[in-house]
């Protein structure tokens, strides 16, 4: 009974802990293989899957370690694979290699990759070989569904055969410009928001991705903004305080709490690890939803037998602890008063 591509990718993370793949052959023959076999091309045929092929034969004698045929004359996808570990620091190279096989013959997607990491490029999209780059996988990662279900649509035979692997890589990539964008342009959108005539985070986004050439909607700014926010207050480091009572002595460590995780609506779940978090995820939340802006009344928060402090200012005058710009504007900061104003 033929083995599911889910077996086969715990199988294969197995060896990649174990260091089994030693070379680039072990991991083109004993890897590469393998998944392409699950994914249902016939890895005996050299006609569908034809190993060191000659991709720019008039101009050089490079060749591709494998190319892939969808239909008869012309490759669907050309693979170029390193041994594991060797797209660390050699990256830019490599892609300047893979887009010179493309000179000649374009297939539409090229995947680099070293066996357990793997990158996905749709080669007839705009800009840059780089800035073709719509998806990465590896194989490492212990959620074997999504990453049989990503390799399936982007590399199985039957998925390129109808289309619906080249209309996914073009939605993505889409997807994937647009977020480097609004990265590139978050900054200057920021500074557009601190001047007359003030004008929210989201909207001024809107307005400097338009003249960059990019028409993005207010809730995909809006939702740009969250999950940056919101990455951001992850990752802040938390400063530990020093427990005056016990200097000059060992005192016995605390067991760390682990995070909790809250709802908010039918939509949204994070982990927490702090009473301000909870507020500031819950603040955008509201913000998303049309819900919470400068015209909105007192909004208060408690939690066990703790009240929080907060305010929310449009225009602080200056900034105080804990203090953070949300998408619409508006600022949260933690202070000694009982409530969350907006004035």
């Amino acid at each position: 009974m033929p083995e599911s591509l889910r077996d086969i990718l715990a199988d294969i993370r197995r060896k990649l802990k174990e260091g089994a793949y030693k070379n680039e052959e072990h991991v083109r023959l004993s890897l590469v293989a393998r998944v392409l076999q699950a994914l249902g091309w016939d890895i005996w045929n050299p006609a569908e899957v034809n190993a060191e092929f000659a991709a720019t034969p008039a101009e050089d004698r490079t060749k591709v370690d494998i190319a892939l045929f969808a239909r008869d004359g012309y490759p669907a996808v050309l693979i170029e694979i390193k041994a594991v570990g060797k797209l660390e620091g050699n990256l830019d190279a490599i892609e300047m290699q893979v887009r010179d096989y493309n000179r000649d013959i374009t297939a539409p997607f090229s995947v680099i990759t070293d066996g357990q990491k793997w990158l996905f490029y749709y080669v007839k999209g705009e800009g840059t070989f780089h800035q073709k780059l719509f998806d990465r996988l590896d194989l490492t990662d212990s959620n074997y569904f999504i990453t049989a279900g990503r390799l399936e649509l982007y590399l199985s035979k039957g998925e390129i055969r109808n289309g619906n692997a080249e209309e996914e890589a073009k939605k993505k990539l889409n997807v994937t410009q647009k977020q480097e964008a609004m990265a590139n342009a978050y900054s200057e959108a920021e500074a557009m928001a601190k001047r007359e005539p003030f004008p929210s985070l989201a909207d001024a986004l809107v307005d400097v991705m338009k003249r960059k050439g990019f028409d993005i909607t207010r809730e995909e700014a809006i939702k740009y903004i969250n999950t940056r926010t919101i990455e951001q207050s992850e990752t802040q480091p938390t400063i530990p305080t020093e427990d005056k009572s016990t200097k000059g002595s060992k005192a016995p460590r605390k067991k760390q709490k682990k995070p909790k995780t809250i709802s908010i609506g039918n939509d949204l779940q994070k982990e927490i690890n702090s009473s301000k978090y909870i507020l500031f995820v819950t603040a955008e939340w509201l913000i998303s939803k049309g819900r919470l802006t400068t015209r909105d009344p007192i909004l208060s928060i408690n939690r066990w037998r703790n009240k929080l402090s907060y305010d929310i200012n449009s225009f602080p005058e200056t900034r105080k602890p804990y203090m953070r710009r949300l998408s619409n504007g508006i600022y949260i900061y933690h202070n000694t008063t009982v409530s969350l104003k907006v004035k």
